[in-house]
């Protein structure tokens, strides 16, 4: 038996045990559980081989099943759709997953079929821009006008080309004047300032003749940003202004030199002010020198919280301690209990001499069960506070719970070996909740009992309920973790990057294309294993199987770490790629506490702050002791 079998059968013999011991289950229900699930079995199967006859033996036997809703969604599209029986099975089941999928292939289908009437009257406010402009294709179709052009708005002001569902409402919108050279222009800013050229450009074919040389001349300057040292500042044509301040952002990543040749220019331009504030906050945040001298020409009654809060960035970067101290007085007193900018100051207190006053700081921040309070008690050399406060359950709480469909719906489909389906009715339950929170965490608690580790973290995670931590921070698989075992953190470092990367879930993968628990891409997979296995193959089915993907994942850390030697930069190397972090390393020399806090990709950033803060708790959670020591851990003397 394969790994991925024996996990599989572990959980459904948990789910089994758990859901039908006395706690959670009667024998009666148990007994009447098992013949539903029988009786489901078959009439899966005989939908599967197109007997319908067959399934209309075992249907009656299943109609109060949990899942019986998922088989007639079957059914429904086994047989010519019969449009109004589609819409009677999304009103009988809207609250499950299956009746939302119903809902958006009926939604198509009858677009597809040019049914607009009945699309239109059955449509639902949709968090899908597909639907939306499906239904608002309809309503044109109709001619029923009123709000078309206040519901479209949104959906066309995009910075990314939207799907292509929206093309007849937009192309109708702009031969009918709902669009206008104003939108056209907004969306086109929208697009050229998350550096989206292309579609800025198509976009621009749109515009009207009379506006078309600004226009062109925003798109030049987007490349070309030096361009805007020829407008006259003084004398700007409205579209010209906009040109401007986008020129100057520009001006300012490709030549700040340039840009502060302007800026001295200019530097008492009211209109302009906000802008230069903007752009020099950004420079501070990317480590510019220059930006740091430009800053003290401004005047300090002009400061800004994104400039403030930029200048003690720098700060941290380039050990700056007392800047730090007197940039920080100026922030407004609900921004200084910020925990990140606590530890900092209490850092640079320290650094300046003050420890006594850091301490106050830093007997504040240790309190809390995160990356900062972590490394405050580290600073403080105390042991870290967890914090644990578990979800009590009682068999009252948990036969409530248990006679909530969407729970039922979910416990089956982990029966029947279906995590993936089970997630989505999840998100969907939370979606549309209709379940009060103290039950939702009861539910969250089950899952965890019953070994879905992934549903109770995703679930935690929905609630805000974090104290949980031995629910939050399982320890599944740790048999495979110890085994590719390779300094005395190891486990700890894996665990923390499986619950990051997948929350356990073996079949995940992201939009990036990494696979499975450690979220491996198939490349770095492939080559791996060729380094490990010297020169053998592997497929990336195998790479999903849970033993080689953990240790894929496992041994490309543990490369990480030698290549490095530094664990701080071999986390981030995991994350955003070795490539990356060389280039950050380039720019900035710092202790590893602050270089974390430069890192540009914001993902990252938070990326390595949760796995080192993962790797604490689950110290704690083996150990029930906190065993690692943390300025070790982070490098830090």
């Amino acid at each position: 038996m394969n790994k991925k079998s024996y996990r599989t059968n572990v959980l459904i013999t948990l789910v089994i045990f758990f859901l039908n011991s006395p706690s959670y289950s009667n024998q009666s229900h148990s007994q009447l559980i098992d013949v539903e699930r029988e009786y489901y079995q078959k009439a899966v199967k005989a939908v599967n081989r197109n007997s319908m006859t067959e399934f209309k033996k075992y249907e009656n036997k299943i109609r109060n099943y949990p899942l019986y809703p998922y088989i007639k969604y079957k059914v429904l599209h086994k047989k010519k759709i019969d449009d109004r029986e589609v819409i009677r099975f999304i009103r009988n089941y809207e609250y499950s997953y299956i009746g939302q999928k119903a809902y958006v292939n009926l939604i198509y289908r009858l677009s597809q079929r040019k049914k607009y009437r009945l699309l239109v009257d059955n449509y639902k406010k949709a968090d899908s821009t597909e639907i939306n402009c499906l239904y608002l294709r309809a309503k044109i179709k109709l001619k029923e006008l009123k709000d078309v052009k206040e519901f479209m708005i949104p959906i066309w002001l995009s910075h990314k080309s939207q799907p292509k569902e929206c093309n007849y409402l937009f192309n109708w919108s702009r031969k009918n004047g709902l669009i206008d050279d104003e939108l056209i222009w907004q969306r086109i800013t929208l697009a050229l300032k998350a550096n989206n050229y292309r579609l800025a450009k198509y976009l621009n074919k749109f515009i009207s003749e009379k506006n078309k040389k600004w226009s062109n001349l925003f798109l030049s300057t987007h490349l070309r940003p030096k361009k805007i040292l020829q407008i006259n500042i003084n004398s700007l044509h409205r579209y010209e202004k906009l040109i401007l301040v986008h020129g100057l952002h520009r001006l300012a990543k490709k030549d700040f030199k340039e840009f502060i040749k302007l800026y001295e220019r200019n530097k008492n331009n009211k209109k302009l002010h906000e802008n230069f504030l903007r752009i020099v906050s950004n420079a501070l945040n990317e480590n510019n020198p220059f930006a740091y001298d430009l800053s003290k020409s401004i005047s300090e009654n002009s400061y800004n919280i994104r400039l403030i809060r930029s200048l003690l960035n720098y700060c941290i970067y380039n050990s700056k301690w007392n800047s730090f101290i007197y940039y920080y007085n100026f922030l407004p007193d609900s921004y200084k209990a910020d925990e990140k900018l606590l530890y900092w100051r209490a850092k640079s207190l320290i650094k300046v001499g003050k420890k006594k006053d850091a301490r106050v700081l830093l007997n504040e921040v240790k309190l809390k069960r995160s990356y900062y309070g972590f490394l405050s008690s580290s600073l403080l050399n105390e042991k870290i506070k967890i914090n644990h406060e578990p979800v009590l359950i009682s068999d009252d709480k948990v036969k409530k719970v248990k006679e909530n469909r969407n729970f039922k719906i979910i416990q089956e489909l982990l029966f029947h070996n279906k995590p993936l389906q089970a997630k989505r009715e999840l998100a969907y339950m939370y979606l549309n909740r209709k379940i009060n929170l103290s039950d939702l965490n009861i539910m969250n608690k089950v899952f965890s009992e019953i070994g879905w580790h992934n549903g109770a973290i995703l679930g935690f995670g929905k609630t805000k309920y974090f104290d949980d931590i031995t629910a939050r921070f399982p320890t599944p698989y740790l048999y495979l973790f110890k085994k590719y075992y390779f300094n005395n953190y190891s486990k700890y470092l894996f665990l923390s990057i499986a619950r990051q990367e997948s929350a356990f879930d073996i079949n995940a993968k992201s939009s990036a294309g990494a696979v499975g628990l450690m979220q491996v891409m198939p490349k770095t997979g492939k080559w791996m294993f060729k380094k490990i296995k010297k020169g053998k193959k592997i497929s990336i089915k195998n790479i999903y199987q849970l033993e080689n993907n953990i240790m894929l994942g496992a041994s490309y850390i543990h490369y990480l770490i030698k290549n490095n030697n530094n664990l701080v930069k071999s986390i981030a190397s995991y994350n955003a790629g070795p490539h990356n972090v060389k280039k950050w390393v380039k720019s900035l020399v710092a202790p590893n506490d602050a270089w974390v806090e430069f890192i540009p990709f914001n993902e990252t950033q938070k990326y390595v702050k949760n796995i080192m803060e993962y790797m604490i708790v689950y110290d704690w959670v083996i150990n029930k002791k906190q065993t690692l020591d943390i300025k070790k851990l982070m490098g830090l003397r």
